[in-house]
């Protein structure tokens, strides 16, 4: 993949008072959202909202989804690109993964947990949504904020009204001898916004420079990603 090292990439924090839309403190946030995508396409944003004990309990309870019987993970269905359960791709064997409709609200959440979980897991559920939920809001914030910094915040709620959010679930194994190692093949997300939190090293992201920047997880970080939407030109 080229040159790499460590990650360089901007921060931006989201605290209480950079979150009160036409403050000084929010117009200065936006610019600073807006030049990260635009330089890097991506960011690290620091939420404290969600705390580590959150974020590991997160992890904790999507585990047990991956050692369920593989008939039970194929009943979730795939309506759109990403979402559904997906395994065994011949570019990406060792990626695992489930992309569940409306995971920020405990409707999308127990649908999902009935066709996994017959009798059902309200801790999934409840864990699932409530962490999701914060994770969406950030992404509300972030988006809003692009809108205002581009001078279009009239469009921001047609374009809310016409969205979705999409909760995606992802486990690599380890790999086999002689098999290949990377994960995900470099791509871009054909989404509009993507908010990645992981609990393991190894993501990579490319610079306009060809460079690659391994991004460092830690709890109440999160990496911003422009998706293929967002960097579309006219």
């Amino acid at each position: 993949m080229g040159s790499h090292a460590e990650s360089q990439l901007p921060i931006v924090e989201f605290n209480e008072k950079n979150l009160i839309p036409g403050t000084k403190s929010w117009e200065s946030t936006s610019r600073s959202v807006r030049l990260a995508l635009e330089k890097y396409g991506c960011f690290i944003a620091v939420q404290e909202k969600i705390t580590s004990e959150m974020h590991d309990a997160m992890f904790k309870s999507a585990m047990p989804l991956y050692d369920l019987p593989t008939e039970s993970k194929l009943k979730l269905e795939c309506n759109f690109l990403g979402s559904g359960y997906g395994s065994n791709y011949p570019k990406m064997p060792l990626c695992e993964y489930f992309g569940i409709e409306n995971g920020a609200s405990i409707q999308g959440t127990k649908n999902f947990a009935s066709l996994m979980w017959p009798e059902g897991n309200d801790h999934f559920c409840e864990t699932t949504a409530s962490y999701c939920k914060l994770l969406s809001e950030l992404e509300e914030t972030i988006i809003q904020m692009v809108f205002s910094s581009y001078g279009v915040e009239k469009y921001y709620d047609a374009f809310t009204q016409s969205s979705f959010y999409l909760t995606k679930f992802l486990k690599y194994r380890v790999p086999k001898e002689n098999e290949i190692k990377m994960g995900l093949v470099p791509h871009i997300d054909k989404t509009f916004f993507g908010l990645i939190d992981t609990n393991t090293k190894g993501l990579e992201i490319e610079t306009k420079d060809g460079e690659w920047l391994n991004f460092e997880p830690s709890p109440s970080t999160f990496l911003v990603i422009a998706g293929e939407i967002f960097t579309v030109r006219f």
